[in-house]
């Protein structure tokens, strides 16, 4: 009777705490009507795979979803799970049940505060565990916007970033990450790897892209390091920036891409303002196996003046069209973008109490 009465007391505990940390949000998860996250306990509903609902899981994944208020984790995030804190969305600890977020999220303008992680264990870690286009869906490619992650702490074992581990087939925009992220193996500031694998090249998916976002704080990991995403394929960066400090214990790192992984590349109207520490020569972040298209694309010289000894004519598959470097007096002067075809009405703008004065979006509030 005693046991009896304990296990019904554990399980009343336990259907208490899901009561307190996971909540079903307005809305029904469709396009005209999607979920509404507007507290904690909403983001925990989408990653929570044992509460009661009319919807699976697996449903939650492929769902659409906008952001209406600014949310915060607790401090004590970091005793979740054993101090492991945040699982990543999507993810499930019997990895062959682990599921993509295949549907939309929309920020609109508000951020998630203190996310940690600390799963030195785990491939594909952030607020996401993985994007990955549904080919059935009528929009097959995923789309995040608008969303702001603040003061983020994230330790993974490989493909981490703070967005998301892992991101194929996926459009993100007006999305940014201030913070630390920690990998002992490859880790970019937002996203871990970006793009669209040869082995998954589907004629309805044609967008790989990310625009309008940028990475401000640390990025470390033991192989491959970019500022925005560590590895690209197939993918177009546009109008994105990494304020950071990047470190590479082995091999490549880019201060916004770490390596491209396959052909068909482009970045356009980006800069890097920060350092970068590598233990080898190939900090430049260019693969000769690559077809990479290169425009209008900046990096602060007095901060990381190694990029000064890289000869692309070394690279045949690199089109590069204005990729220099500039000193802080012209990061620091609009004009020196405005004639590089820069736009400082609509995207642009160069505001001293935002970034110290180096380029930021017309969006950003600080």
């Amino acid at each position: 009777m005693k046991k009896s009465t304990a296990l019904l007391t554990f399980l009343y505990l336990i259907i208490y705490i899901f009561a307190q940390t996971s909540l079903k949000p307005l809305g029904k998860g469709t396009i005209n009507d999607p979920f509404r996250i507007s507290s904690l306990e909403n983001l925990c509903w989408i990653n929570d795979r044992n509460f009661s609902d009319s919807i699976t899981f697996n449903d939650k994944m492929s769902k659409h979803y906008i952001q209406t208020a600014d949310i915060s984790f607790p401090e004590n995030i970091k005793s979740w799970d054993n101090g492991q804190g945040w699982m990543p969305i999507g993810y499930h600890t019997d990895y062959k049940k682990s599921y993509n977020f295949k549907g939309t999220y929309d920020g609109k303008g508000h951020t998630i505060s203190n996310l940690f992680i600390n799963r030195p264990y785990l491939n594909c870690v952030g607020l996401f565990y993985h994007f990955y286009a549904d080919y059935n869906n009528e929009l097959p490619e995923v789309k995040i916007q608008n969303l702001g992650l603040i003061d983020v702490d994230i330790t993974g074992k490989s493909h981490v970033g703070s967005l998301v581990g892992n991101a194929e087939a996926s459009y993100i925009d007006k999305c940014y990450a201030t913070g630390i992220v920690k990998s002992s193996n490859v880790a970019g500031g937002l996203i871990g790897c970006f793009g669209i694998m040869d082995n998954f090249v589907n004629e309805r998916v044609t967008i790989a892209q990310i625009s309008n976002c940028f990475f401000k704080g640390s990025v470390t990991a033991n192989s491959i390091v970019g500022g925005i995403t560590a590895y690209a394929a197939k993918i177009k960066i546009i109008n994105c920036y990494s304020i950071s400090e990047l470190n590479s214990h082995q091999s490549n790192a880019g201060g916004i891409i770490g390596l491209y992984y396959s052909s068909d590349n482009s970045l356009f109207n980006s800069y890097f303002n920060g350092t970068i520490n590598c233990s080898t020569e190939q900090k430049e972040g260019f693969d000769t196996f690559t077809k990479v298209t290169i425009k209008n694309t900046f990096w602060n010289s007095d901060l990381s003046p190694l990029f000064s000894a890289l000869n692309l004519s070394e690279y045949e598959n690199v089109t590069s069209t204005n990729l220099k470097a500039l000193s802080i007096n012209e990061m620091k002067n609009d004009s020196t973008f405005i004639k590089s075809g820069w736009d400082f009405k609509n995207t642009w703008q160069i505001n001293k109490n935002i970034n110290d004065g180096y380029p930021s979006f017309v969006w950003q509030k600080k």
